[in-house]
């Protein structure tokens, strides 16, 4: 029998087909393929090895009713949803699927940059109503050229969002990652040793960081009140970087110029949150990784992220690398074409 892995939601197809070749897909999303397909939703649990999330917890309750769980694969970065620590403590590898996301979310994370400097969200909301004259001239934007953009984390997404921002926007690229020092400054980057220093310096502040708990609220009341007013705030990481509350705030009393989101706290926002009625915000719904190239490509990683994890390999991504020492590899049946 091949080694079962829960798919509880729509991936890719491509991702689909390679899993296929070496295990049995349970995926309640696809038509005869839910839980109760090939037995009861407790027995396919308890037999899984391997499970793939996009935004399902994963809890320590989870777990205990998965006993051959040898994977969690996050189809992306974000682990906020899965207990880690109940993982490692049950030899259950976390792996993450960063590669695929880089292009799509750093393209919206520049997108959001440029959208809040030429004003789009107040021309698209002007010309919903034909008819009603348009100030052009009250939609005046600024140009992105020779501004500041300060970068909050330089892994893959930060990394490329600077690179684009500095040699195809002409800006001034300030970044801040204890991890990253030489090579930002080789690349031309203002490398900041603080926090607070970098937000002092930033007409365009982007967040690129995990969601911890040592980072929540990274961006609180005290933090937004040292940004300058004609600045800008981007977030396409984690909602929960942000006190929401106090960004609010600080647009409404135009201590802050604009704010461009694609996640928040809550996901979807309740149509009476307070972000819906803040000044010179654009909220768009997590689609940061929602393009073909990036679904796809994040879908065969998962795939070869299971079947290396199964076969005993070392595999990409791996954020426990403790829970290692485990049994012997189930030997895998082959078919079509090699991973």
């Amino acid at each position: 029998m091949k080694p079962i892995v829960l798919v509880p939601e729509p991936i890719a197809m491509e991702g689909i087909s390679l899993l296929n070749q070496h295990c049995t897909c349970v995926a309640p999303w696809l038509p005869g393929n839910g839980l109760s397909s090939g037995g009861s939703d407790r027995e396919l649990r308890g037999q899984a090895e391997a499970i793939i999330v996009r935004l399902t917890r994963v809890t320590a309750s989870d777990l205990s009713e998965m006993p051959n769980l040898r994977a969690i694969v996050k189809h992306g970065v974000g682990t906020e949803n899965i207990d880690c620590q109940a993982a490692t403590d049950r030899h259950v590898q976390v792996v993450i699927t960063p590669d695929g996301v880089t292009t799509a979310v750093a393209e919206l994370t520049i997108t959001l940059i440029l959208a809040l400097a030429r004003n789009l969200d107040l021309a698209l909301a002007a010309t919903t109503h034909p008819g009603n004259p348009i100030d052009r001239y009250s939609l005046t934007g600024v140009e992105v050229a020779g501004k500041s953009l300060a970068v909050v984390g330089l892994g893959r997404i930060g990394e490329r969002v600077a690179h684009i921002a500095s040699k195809g926007l002409g800006m001034e690229v300030h970044v801040y990652d204890p991890q990253v020092t030489e090579s930002a400054r080789a690349a031309g980057y203002i490398v900041h040793s603080g926090l607070d220093d970098l937000l002092e310096q930033a007409d365009f502040l982007t967040l690129h960081v995990p969601l911890t708990d040592q980072n929540r609220r990274l961006l609180n009341r005290e933090r937004l009140k040292r940004l300058r007013p004609n600045a800008c705030v981007i977030n396409t990481a984690r909602g929960g970087l942000i006190d929401e509350e106090a960004l609010v705030e600080a647009l409404l009393a135009g201590s802050l110029a604009g704010a461009a989101l694609d996640v928040t706290e809550v996901e979807p926002l309740p149509p009476d949150h307070p972000l819906f009625g803040a000044p010179r915000t654009i909220l768009t719904p997590h689609i940061g990784s929602a393009t073909s190239e990036s679904l796809t490509k994040t879908a065969a990683a998962v795939a070869r992220a299971v079947i290396g994890v199964i076969r005993g390999e070392a595999v990409d991504g791996l954020l426990n690398p403790e829970v290692l020492r485990r049994p012997q590899p189930v030997e895998l049946s082959s078919g079509g074409e090699g991973i």
